[in-house]
């Protein structure tokens, strides 16, 4: 089902919600036959079946609130990374900036290229659920430029350390992110929240209205409630997935900003 990433947002939100209609619908309008003549029989089905979907729309209520919620933390801590890996950047840019020719140089165009690498070549990647290692051989280079550089003053010792320790840093965040390009919901929770719309779904069926029209407004306002629910967790199941996923504007805004501030020092 990981195609469905790949669709636009407003079709995404329209199918979703288009397939609990079409069900809840349906299947109310195929067993109303059947109902009818329960309902009649029994005087308090309603009842009984009011007392069911109470309780088992507040169980499942809450699972699909929590499984909502825990979506949109993996989709906020997917953004937060974003940003700290972008941060992280733009301080190696402030610290290359200063390192004498011609290493200031080629550190900053090593990192340039990084950048460049990040935008146009692993985010597309991302979006497909794919991880591209190209960065690693990229990150290597500076690493060993770096350790060719040699301080002559106690000031230069001080700045390499620094610069020693946001390539550490930055590092590490750019492993974040790379854990979380496949990330998203157990797949055993999803089973559980279609079995169970499936199940809140089926028990509308059983419910007797005499005016048809009014119980299939309240049929179609709890299917659409429920579709949107579960259309707004799946956007955010898998936040590096598709087009809907994080932006890589963070990075184009340190390549478009600090890069052209450092170029502009020579």
């Amino acid at each position: 089902m990981i195609w469905i990433y790949d669709l636009p947002q407003w079709l995404l939100c329209v199918l979703v919600v288009a397939a609990y209609v079409v069900t809840s619908l349906l299947g109310s309008q195929l067993l109303r036959p059947w109902v009818r003549r329960r309902a009649n029989d029994q005087p308090e089905h309603n009842d009984l079946v009011g007392n069911f979907l109470s309780a088992g729309g507040v169980l499942y209520g809450l699972l699909l609130g929590l499984v909502a919620v825990g979506a949109w933390q993996n989709h906020s801590n997917a953004e937060a990374i974003v940003t700290r890996e972008a941060t992280r950047i733009a301080a190696l840019y402030r610290d290359f900036a200063v390192y004498p020719e011609p290493h200031r140089r080629e550190l900053v165009a090593l990192l340039e290229e990084y950048v460049r690498f990040v935008v146009e070549d692993a985010w597309p990647a991302q979006q497909r659920g794919e991880v591209n290692v190209g960065g690693m051989p990229r990150i290597a280079a500076i690493f060993e430029r770096l350790a060719r550089f040699e301080p002559v003053s106690p000031g230069q010792a001080s700045l390499h350390q620094e610069a020693l320790r946001e390539l550490n840093a930055f590092y590490e965040a750019r492993r974040e992110r790379l854990d979380a390009v496949n990330g998203g919901l157990p797949e055993s929770l999803w089973y559980v929240v279609v079995a169970g719309s499936v199940l809140m779904i089926g028990v509308t069926w059983l419910f007797f209205i005499p005016r048809r029209s009014l119980q299939m407004s309240l049929t179609l306002f709890l299917a659409i409630s429920m579709g949107l629910m579960v259309f707004l967790t799946v956007t955010m199941d898998h936040p590096f997935r598709g087009l809907t996923s994080v932006s890589a504007a963070p990075y184009a805004v340190v390549r478009d900003q600090l890069l052209h501030s450092a170029n502009a020092i020579e």
